[in-house]
């Protein structure tokens, strides 16, 4: 956590942020989906284009049963975008997740800052612009 330049204050296994993103709709999302290959284990569920919505599940690893991933696109204007990643344990009753599904949100965001320029609107992770 330190080194992502965190600290214990506000950490939940409920983890999203809020982004503007450069690029219509269909390469924003088309980023998004991409950028799942930065998170190890992971798989789409559902997939709606014409929402600009899409889940991800991650598969079980040594901090938890499981993590589900939700982006939620939505089109401001022409070459912009708003984007909510949200990530969450797959077990609703999870109290603990060592960081796992803030690490999701900071490997995601991380991949789409080397791909598109992302301003951040909303972030409850504490991740440093």
């Amino acid at each position: 956590m330190r080194e992502a330049g965190l600290n214990k204050t506000g950490i939940s296994v409920i983890n999203s942020i809020e982004f503007e993103v450069t690029g219509n709709k269909e390469e924003v999302f088309a980023l998004c989906l991409e950028s799942i290959r930065s998170v190890k284990k992971s798989e789409i569920e559902l997939l709606n284009k014409d929402k600009g919505f899409f889940t991800v599940n991650v598969g079980v690893n040594w901090r938890t049963w499981g993590d589900l991933i939700q982006f939620d696109i939505k089109e401001i204007s022409d070459q912009k975008c708003n984007v909510i990643i949200t990530s969450r344990p797959t077990m609703g009753t999870t109290l603990i997740d060592f960081g796992k599904n803030l690490d999701n949100i900071i490997k995601l965001t991380n991949d789409l800052k080397v791909k598109t320029q992302i301003k951040i609107k909303n972030n409850s992770c504490n991740i440093n612009e």
